[in-house]
């Protein structure tokens, strides 16, 4: 045995040199290796198992290697510069369970598997051509568990071969050209976990076979020409579902509420469809986003492309940020209309909510504060009305934020993560005022009480109905004061008038009040004031 794996040392071995043993296992994962295939492998006839992976060797695989040993399980070839075509003598290796050459420039058409093959990859190479070689091997082989033939050049349709694959737990043919209808044969893989069609050109419905895929864990669609509606069976059968992505595909109608019987999704991804309606209330019922139930632990394989996926997209956005764990729901440039329903702040371990470039209404659920692991919100280029909720600051996990072109109005709430928030976050809301903008907030931009602080709709209308009361009570007090005092001036005239005694007792009063302050003020006015006596 000789296992120098993982130390990334420099091998400078000759291409002459005859090592006098005879090796059963060969691990030589990230030494370097030079860019020359080892020529000394061509002494070594009864090895098990060979990881030349992450070696750095640039030139083609010799014919001679593929045909080397006979009892060969295990070959990793991964993470080179490999180039030309593979042999279709890997088919004759009986005992070959793994395969794995992914990450080269190796090119022509896929190669036949042996009969025992368990796992092969060939990701992340330019294989061309059709994918009919696997059918021809999945015939004559029915214990393959994994095929990963991922971002390639594969073209044509998918042939309708795979109830052979009855076996298959993980299969990945995202990447590639593929066209066509999912075949109906699909079906048969109900021992698969792990589907990933994304980024061909697939068009029409989803088969309705796919409902027997009820063991299925992670669904990845997106990337198509899919249309129709989303079938409603995707909720009713594929109850173990983690991860749902149908993104960038052409479905149409409502969200199925039958969606939400997929209590253990962590990952739900309908965006850039032509998805109409409304979002359903029912999302409470994702008992993993809500953390009623433990989240998973799927920071391998699958979901590690996915949180990448994510990070990129958004880089893309102009978000330079990247997640450790995702709970993400993304049902962004759709049609979705109405309200964002208040149950979707039950979501508690939601960390990534998208709900943009849609027709949405109303205002921000006032709840938004429960959402404490929320991390990135976007609910731009809607028609979101009303206040900021002043409760939001208490994401203390939030990251991201995009509030723009919305018709948002009032005071931007201050506190906690939204200090760090630029102008772009709520460019495209006119009435929204205070700091980062320029904009800052007059008198009539108060704090939101109508929308948060009270509890009920018909609170605020009592409220509302009560100072409009109040201020019709004080305005009929003023009014009938006026009215007294001009109906009193008046009838006291018209009295003086029409009465010739009270008017001659009047007038008599007046003279004798007039002569009493005559002579008040006379008595009283000091000495000081009389003239003074000239001197003899």
């Amino acid at each position: 045995m000789l296992d120098l794996s993982s130390n990334s040392i420099i091998l400078n071995i000759t291409a002459t040199w005859m090592p006098p043993f005879q090796l059963d296992i060969i691990g030589l994962m990230s030494c370097q290796l030079g860019t020359q295939f080892p020529q000394w492998l061509h002494t070594q006839k009864d090895y098990s198992f060979i990881d030349i992976s992450h070696g750095s060797i640039s030139n083609e695989v010799p014919d001679w290697f593929w045909s080397l040993s006979a009892k060969v399980q295990h070959m990793n070839l991964s993470l080179n510069y490999f180039r030309g075509e593979v042999p279709q003598v890997t088919s004759r290796l009986d005992s070959l369970e793994k395969l794995d050459l992914s990450q080269n420039n190796f090119s022509g058409p896929l190669p036949h598997f042996s009969s025992k093959m368990k796992m092969l990859i060939l990701s992340r190479n330019s294989f061309n051509g059709a994918i009919s070689p696997v059918c021809e091997s999945l015939v004559m082989n029915n214990s393959l568990m994994f095929l990963d033939l991922s971002f390639n050049n594969l073209s044509g349709t998918l042939s309708d071969c795979w109830r052979y694959g009855n076996n298959l737990a993980v299969l990945k043919l995202g990447y590639n050209n593929l066209s066509g209808e999912i075949p109906h044969s699909f079906g048969y893989l109900e021992t698969l976990r792990y589907l990933q069609l994304k980024n061909n050109r697939l068009s029409k419905n989803l088969p309705s076979s796919l409902k027997n895929l009820q063991g299925l864990k992670i669904l990845d669609l997106s990337g198509n020409c899919l249309s129709g509606k989303i079938p409603s069976f995707l909720g009713e059968t594929s109850q173990n579902l983690l991860v749902l992505l149908l993104r960038k595909n052409k479905f149409d109608g409502n969200i199925p509420l039958q969606i939400c019987q997929l209590k253990n999704l962590i990952i739900l991804d309908l965006s850039s469809n032509s998805l109409s309606g409304t979002i359903p209330k029912c999302v409470k019922n994702f008992l993993m986003m809500a953390g009623v139930e433990e989240l998973p632990s799927l920071v391998y394989g699958p979901y590690e492309e996915y949180r990448k996926d994510v990070a990129l997209m958004l880089k893309e956005r102009g978000y330079d940020y990247s997640f450790a764990f995702m709970a993400v729901i993304d049902l962004s440039d759709n049609h979705l209309s109405g309200e964002i329903p208040e149950e979707i702040t039950t979501l508690v371990q939601l960390q990534v909510l998208n709900l943009s470039r849609n027709n949405l209404t109303g205002a921000i659920p006032c709840k938004i504060s429960k959402m404490q692991s929320l991390e990135a919100l976007d609910v731009s280029w809607n028609r979101l009305s009303s206040f900021l909720p002043s409760s939001i600051v208490e994401l203390s996990r939030l990251e991201i934020a995009n509030f723009s072109f919305n018709s948002l109005t009032g005071k931007i709430p201050i506190g906690g993560q939204f200090l760090t928030f630029e102008n772009s976050s709520y460019i495209g809301n006119p009435d929204l005022c205070g700091m980062p903008l320029s904009k800052s907030c007059s008198g009539h931009f108060l704090e939101d009480i109508t929308h948060c602080n009270s509890p009920k709709k018909k609170d605020v209308q009592a409220i509302h109905q009560h100072e409009e009361d109040n201020w019709l009570d004080e305005s009929s007090f003023y009014i009938s004061m006026v009215i007294g005092f001009i109906t009193s001036f008046w009838l006291f005239w018209a009295t003086l008038l029409v009465k010739t005694s009270w008017r001659h007792s009047y007038m008599r009063y007046l003279n004798k009040m007039g002569n009493n302050i005559y002579v008040f003020v006379a008595i009283r006015l000091p000495n000081k004031h009389k003239p003074s006596k000239m001197k003899d």
